[in-house]
């Protein structure tokens, strides 16, 4: 033990291990990666989603964000201004739920679509769109250029030169023919109708009575309640067996009926 360095007796008592604690910055060749808490970016991480603004206008103290992007697990913190509370979220494209807890309240805003979830409870919505994030690019590139902003002063005009003129009408044309030739071919057109997405369900679609298996244990014919909006509706199930059925829900009251009629189809 002649060779071993000294230390302090506090942390270490036995004096055995000094020299293996030592050299572990030696032989360690990568730093872990630390967890980063304060939303900078980790290098070489792959960002998922678009970066989307967040905004509360509605008055409060302290203002949180919580939905369908974080499966409701834990509360997003959003920053005060002057005038509101604000946040940048990364959301995936697609359709969001989310609502605001203000001041330990539950609120929805009214600068957001609102609609009840399948539950019954009122949420706000938000569609975020792959293109989102280019126009936010395009538009962050032209603030930061300073291009508009450093204009020089003199003498301008509204009237537009003639050379652009006619620049504009030769665009427009070649557009124009552009958008025939793609019509006259029915295959071009059919690929580019594939590549387009469906439009998204409504929200108080998501959830039909007559999709759901829950039923009463102690009457099997006992439905759960259903969402107001689904009155007065017709479903039909898709032919089974050479079977077709159609449905309807009706209120009296606080009593909901549903009626599935069933018939023979020859296919």
């Amino acid at each position: 033990m002649g060779n071993t360095p000294s230390t302090n007796n506090d942390n270490n008592p036995s004096g055995s291990q000094v020299t293996a604690e030592k050299q572990l910055p030696e032989t360690s060749k990568e730093e872990p990666t630390k967890p980063v808490a304060t939303g900078q970016p980790i290098k070489n991480a792959k960002v998922k989603g678009i970066p989307t603004i967040i905004t509360w206008s509605q008055g409060g103290n302290n203002v949180f964000v919580t939905g369908t992007f974080n499966d409701w697990k834990y509360n997003v913190r959003l920053s005060k201004s002057s005038n509101d509370f604000t946040t940048v979220i990364d959301l995936e494209p697609g359709t969001h739920k989310l609502k605001f807890i203000v001041d330990d309240e539950w609120k929805c805003s009214n600068d957001f679509s609102t609609a009840t979830d399948p539950d019954g409870n009122l949420v706000n919505y938000l569609e975020v769109h792959e293109d989102d994030d280019c126009n936010s690019i395009e538009k962050e590139s032209l603030d930061s250029s300073g291009f508009l902003s450093n204009t020089p002063p003199g003498e301008y005009t509204d009237e537009i030169p003639g050379y652009l003129l006619a620049y504009a009408h030769s665009l427009s044309v070649t557009e124009s023919k552009l958008k025939d030739s793609i019509s006259d071919d029915p295959f071009e057109h059919q690929e580019c109708m594939a590549e387009e997405q469906p439009p998204t369900l409504p929200p108080h679609l998501e959830k039909v009575i007559l999709n759901s298996s829950i039923v009463s244990k102690e009457d099997t014919s006992v439905l759960p309640v259903p969402n107001h909006v689904v009155l007065n509706h017709l479903y039909a199930c898709s032919i089974r067996d050479g079977v077709m059925a159609v449905a309807g829900t009706t209120r009296y009251r606080k009593k909901y009926v549903t009626t599935v009629y069933y018939k023979p189809v020859i296919i």
